[in-house]
């Protein structure tokens, strides 16, 4: 091999390097919120477990939460409820430039339920000066997350679930990686009326290599519980509190959430993360015959003076 294409190779591998620091330094706030990894890899795999506007106004408090197309991304047992065909979209917007939507559609099949989910995410544009004092525009990193799930009831009371990913991760444009991992999950429906339990492990996976530079991508541990009851005629409350331990990070985030449900329309969220970055979260969803809104706004005082909107639709087929 030429000296002139060995030169080349090393200053391939010195400008991926280069990019993992400064998206590191750019997006690590921003993960210390999201309860993610240390670094960018994997962004589109830690956002699709914060894009659903009804998990970001209860704190991400919902592994044992039931009979939502867009909560499979937390916990996969949850679909085994669904008892008709069901979609659902979610969109995420703050914090710069970076943005994240995903779809999906799910319903009973082969003696369970089936679903599947398109997710793309996009960390906004970088400049990049080079010594010849010209300027260059690049996308920071771009994520496309295909998912396939399935959930039955294991044994009465007790649904199980799967969700296996593949993800494609580019940065600048150019450097490309690929992973596939998956979900498993369940939820126990305890003996003690409206009492829940959940568990789930999320991104168990090969590692994610960009050109020679190799990362893990972002796998956790979740566990919570759920308690619903009728608070009076045409009210309900549904209360939560979930255990997240970050594998990679060993580190571990505490939420707790709910929901007031106000007749058949109106419903108010809210909640408290508690760990790397603490912070208030705030929702809202309307119920119009037979579609739902959803709406959440979270706030991070210790990591700026503003939060990232989430909104969400699902309705049944």
């Amino acid at each position: 091999m030429s000296k002139r294409k060995m030169l080349g190779i090393r200053c391939k591998g010195l400008v991926v390097s280069f990019i993992f620091i400064i998206l590191h330094l750019t997006l690590y706030t921003f993960h210390g919120f999201c309860a993610g990894a240390g670094s960018s890899t994997g962004m589109g795999l830690l956002l699709e477990q914060m894009a659903c506007a009804r998990a970001g106004g209860m704190a991400q408090a919902v592994s044992a939460i039931e009979q939502d197309i867009n909560l499979v991304r937390y916990n996969p047992a949850g679909l085994a409820t669904i008892d008709k065909k069901e979609i659902g979209f979610a969109y995420l917007l703050g914090f710069g430039d970076m943005s994240f939507v995903t779809g999906s559609y799910g319903q009973p099949l082969l003696g369970g339920v089936i679903a599947g989910s398109l997710s793309y995410f996009n960390a906004g544009n970088i400049v990049l000066s080079y010594a010849d004092g010209t300027d260059h525009t690049f996308n920071a990193q771009s994520d496309i997350v295909a998912t396939v799930s399935y959930a039955r009831e294991l044994l009465k009371d007790l649904p199980v679930g799967v969700n296996v990913k593949f993800l494609s991760s580019t940065l600048l444009g150019q450097f490309t990686g690929t992973s596939i991992a998956c979900d498993v999950g369940t939820i126990y429906r305890t003996p003690i009326k409206n009492l829940k339990a959940g568990v789930s492990i999320q991104n168990i996976g090969t590692r994610i290599k960009y050109y020679q530079t190799e990362e893990n991508i972002p796998m956790n541990l979740r566990a919570g519980a759920s308690y619903s009851l009728n608070v009076s005629q045409g009210m309900g409350l549904l209360a939560a509190v979930e255990f997240n331990y970050l594998i990679n990070d060993v580190k571990l985030i505490t939420s707790i959430g709910g929901e007031l449900k106000y007749g058949e329309v109106l419903t108010i969220r809210g909640g408290y993360i508690i760990g790397t970055a603490q912070g208030l979260t705030l929702g809202a969803g309307f119920n119009i015959k037979n579609y739902i809104i959803d709406y959440a706004f979270e706030l991070a005082p210790d990591v700026a003076s503003f939060g990232n909107h989430r909104i969400g639709f699902r309705m049944g087929l």
